[in-house]
């Protein structure tokens, strides 16, 4: 507004809906407190210096013409007859300031109209606002932006914005549910009729070519059959396998995490694969044995298989067609993603919430739709209710429940108000002070609730979401209600209701921006409560009882992949603000949910955090300095130690006396032996971290070396990062440790690591000092490390790699994994875990 005031043209604000349209009209006088004649409108004949209009007035598209046949360049000719006249009033005036807010609409058709439209006008001054970041968009989405806006001219994140006192601080919370009884009854059919599939495929004589039998020859061997030789051809190397066919690679991985496939040679667990084989998983394995090992077949038992599989898969939300198995609606999928348990999460969340805030409680809780369109599919009747998974449902369950009904919940959609009847009779009575035009009255209950006591409220000709939005918020803000209830469309984008300070998301939308326009509703800060802290809960439904059961949990994931929040661990004692879920806690992985039977010790947890907003607020360090910027991190676990520490490793040479030498080789063997529990296995991943910096520093990958690794110990574990660095050589440096300490699978280029077994007992330990005094040499073991991909691209950053590796870890000769030395190292020791470790490439905000 201040930008569009000093340009002096005539402005023209365009928004997603009347909410927010209302509110740059409402912003423009109160901040300026223009004439009447100046005043903001949202008049389509333009009279006033500033006008607000929503998306839609401009581009409303005539529902005659065929526009997705239309090419660039001729959208204009779709538009509405009202929208012509709109453009032909703009063209005659100007020249405009135009600004585009919550911009990433302009990935839908509105930017393809709008990008016309802007070149009809004189000299326009653009300016987008938006929440979605280029990073988050497809290249085809971004050129656009570039075209119409340029490069971007402010990017700020969310944490920089908190730290810096402009949002609120806040924190990320999940309630997990399990399927009611009977819809667990129906998961458990579906699941028995894939069950019943599964234990055909896995029976040796299901078909001619059995599908264990087909996945050894497919992914195990993996014979090169390019020139129609089935068994004889050339091995495919598992780099190439897992480039050209990603998915079945990844699923044939799980499968053996499952014990029902050998290791392929040269493949590499990572975290992702240590789960069990998903929906997904299966389908990208019978989708290829039906390509190409039933469908070539004539034996009929090959084809009465591919029937068997055919009648199988929409239990898991496929069908098969000849290309392939293709998506469908899952039934099983609805049931988690609306599950009537969600609606009684939203009670256990607000009692708590409640218990801790009290009076300050103004919560919002937000879904997909208002009521479901349509009716319950055949398959789920009887099975959940027909509006499960809406507003209404939620209304009906808070008013049914006696912790939850006294928080006055109030339903505000783009269609209806709704809440109880005496939450009903005082905000009527509220309105009518406060725009007596309105008319509100309450109607009687009607069909439509009947199953709660909750009534509706309806006005008179001027009743219309632009008007009674911003009332009901200023009566949500006052305390007349503790909690709305609404759909994403109207509350879950631009909303502006600083009071807010818990958001429960019952949405299954997973898109970076909706992600982000959700969670900022509770953001803003609350003059009326300055140490606010924000909680935004997600509650998601899983089952085990079916391979689709971690559908929603998927979802979540989706939702804080790349979303950065503070982070809720023991592993540090500062506030980590960190990305994905492990941000929810520590031990949620991106890659599986979590068992259920820890889902109620999960949920008392968040419980407690909900009580600890003052502690979140502390570890937030507002005020503290910091780059913005995102550091990638390798989270090692480890099921022992990763070797000696530098300080325990004995000098390799000793002049002193040989009484001296006794005494030092006992002492020290002592030691070791004493600290062989409790000794910290820092000092060997803290040499192999500075190794790998260095020889990236050193071949000008990074900017930094050695000395800015860090390593900080965590519960089980470590976490290393390069210090110091930009975001991409931090990602840089994280891969190629990862690459280091995880099992050998194809890489190009190997060292050696020696490193000294650990005396068991007193008894080894003088044993080991007697070799040591006597000069026979201390026992040591070997082991080999992958060099990193990015610097085994030739021999002569493999060597600027041993070079490091010999001044920071060990000595030993480079090997090249294809000579004859190199083939065998891998032969013996490919796949083996030295450390027993698991490692996490993890985002660090900083």
């Amino acid at each position: 507004l201040e930008a569009a005031r000093r340009l002096g043209r005539p402005t023209l604000v365009l928004c997603p809906n009347t909410a927010i349209q209302a509110q740059w009209m409402a912003q423009w006088q109160q901040v300026f407190g223009p004439p009447e004649d100046e005043r903001a409108t949202a008049d389509r004949e333009l009279p006033t210096p500033l006008t607000v209009l929503t998306y839609q007035a401009v581009c409303t598209i005539d529902s005659n013409s065929a526009h997705h046949q239309l090419p660039d360049g001729k959208l204009l000719d779709i538009l509405h007859p009202n929208g012509r006249a709109l453009l032909d009033r703009l063209t005659a005036q100007g020249p405009w300031t135009l600004v585009l807010d919550e911009c990433h609409h302009l990935l839908e058709i509105w930017g393809r109209l709008l990008r016309e439209i802007v070149a009809r006008l004189k000299d326009p001054y653009l300016v987008g606002l938006t929440a979605t970041p280029p990073h988050l968009m497809t290249a085809d989405q971004k050129a656009l932006h570039e075209e119409m806006f340029g490069a971007v001219d402010l990017e700020v994140s969310a944490p920089a914005l908190v730290r810096d006192g402009h949002l609120a601080p806040y924190q990320e919370l999940a309630w997990f549910t399990t399927p009611t009884p009977a819809e667990a009854d129906y998961v458990h059919g579906e699941a028995i009729r894939f069950a019943e599939l599964r234990t055909g495929l896995l029976d040796p004589g299901f078909a001619a070519t059995s599908f264990l039998a087909w996945l050894r020859q497919r992914v195990v061997e993996r014979h090169d059959t390019s020139r129609g030789d089935t068994g004889g051809g050339a091995q495919v190397s598992w780099d190439r396998f897992a480039r050209d066919e990603p998915a079945l690679a990844d699923a044939a991985l799980r499968l053996h995490s499952d014990g029902l496939l050998p290791l392929p040679e040269g493949a590499r667990l990572r975290e992702q694969h240590r789960q069990p084989p998903t929906a997904e998983d299966w389908v990208a394995l019978i989708g290829d044995y039906c390509r190409h090992a039933l469908l070539p077949s004539d034996d009929p038992r090959d084809q009465d298989a591919y029937e068997a599989i055919r009648r199988a898969l929409p239990a898991i939300g496929y069908r098969l067609t000849r290309t392939g198995p293709r998506a469908a609606e899952s039934p099983v999928d609805r049931v988690l993603a609306r599950s009537q348990s969600k609606a009684q999460a939203v009670t256990e969340i607000l009692r708590a919430e409640s218990a801790e805030l009290g009076d300050r409680l103004r919560a919002l809780v937000l879904t997909d739709f208002a009521e479901a369109g349509g009716t319950v599919p055949a398959a789920l009747t009887g099975v959940m209710d027909e509006g499960a998974g809406g507003a209404r449902l939620a209304l009906e369950t808070l008013l049914a429940d006696p912790d939850a009904a006294p928080l006055d919940p109030v339903l505000m959609t783009g269609q209806r108000v709704a809440c109880g009847p005496d939450t009903a009779q005082r905000l009527v009575a509220w309105l009518a002070g406060a725009a007596p035009g309105l008319a509100a009255t309450v109607l009687a209950a009607d069909g439509t609730f009947e199953q709660a006591p909750a009534v509706e409220i309806e006005g008179g000709p001027g009743w219309e979401p632009r008007k009674y939005v911003p009332l009901i918020t200023r009566f949500f803000a006052e305390g007349g209600s503790q909690c709305l209830i609404g759909t994403r469309a109207l509350l879950g984008e631009g909303w502006d209701a600083p009071a807010v300070n818990v958001v429960i998301d019952l949405t299954a939308a997973t898109t970076p921006t909706s992600v982000v326009q959700l969670r900022g509703r509770a953001l803003r800060l609350d003059h009326g409560w300055p140490g606010k802290v924000a909680d935004n809960w997600a509650v998601v439904c899983l089952t085990a009882d079916h391979p689709k059961g971690a559908a929603d949990y998927g979802r979540f994931v989706r939702k804080h992949d790349r979303y950065f929040a503070l982070s809720y661990s023991t592993l540090s004692g500062s506030g980590d603000i960190i990305s994905g879920v492990a941000h929810v806690d520590p031990d949620l992985s991106p890659f599986g949910p979590p068992d259920p039977g820890q889902l109620a010790e999960l949920n008392a947890q968040m419980l407690v955090r909900a009580g600890q907003r003052s502690e979140a607020r502390d570890r937030w360090n507002i005020g503290a300095p910091y780059a913005d910027e995102p550091v990638a991190t390798v989270t090692v676990t480890t099921r022992r130690a990763l070797g000696l520490p530098r300080a325990y490793l004995p000098a390799a040479a000793e002049r002193s006396a040989p009484v001296g030498r006794l005494l030092r080789a006992v002492r020290w063997c002592f030691r070791v032996a004493a600290d062989a529990d409790r000794a910290p296995s820092s000092g060997s991943l803290e040499d192999m971290a500075a190794a790998v910096a260095d020889a990236l520093h050193a071949e000008g990958l990074v900017s930094r070396g050695g000395d800015a690794v860090q390593l900080e110990a965590l519960a089980g574990g470590y976490r290393a990062r390069l210090g110091e660095v930009s975001a991409p050589e931090s990602a840089t440096f994280a891969a190629a440790l990862e690459e280091v300490l995880a099992p050998l699978a194809q890489p190009r280029y190997l060292v050696p690591r020696l490193f000294l077994p650990r005396p068991d007992g007193r008894r080894a330990a003088l044993a080991l000092a007697a070799r040591r005094l006597t000069g026979r040499g201390t026992p040591a073991t070997v082991v080999y490390h992958a060099v990193p991909a990015v610097l085994g691209t030739n021999r002569k950053r493999a060597e600027t790699f041993a070079q490091a590796w010999h001044a920071q870890v060990s000595p030993g000769d480079l090997l090249y994994a294809g000579s004859p030395e190199g083939a065998g190292v891998l032969a013996a020791q490919r796949g083996d875990d030295p450390f027993a470790v698991t490692t996490q490439l993890r985002t660090l905000w900083r």
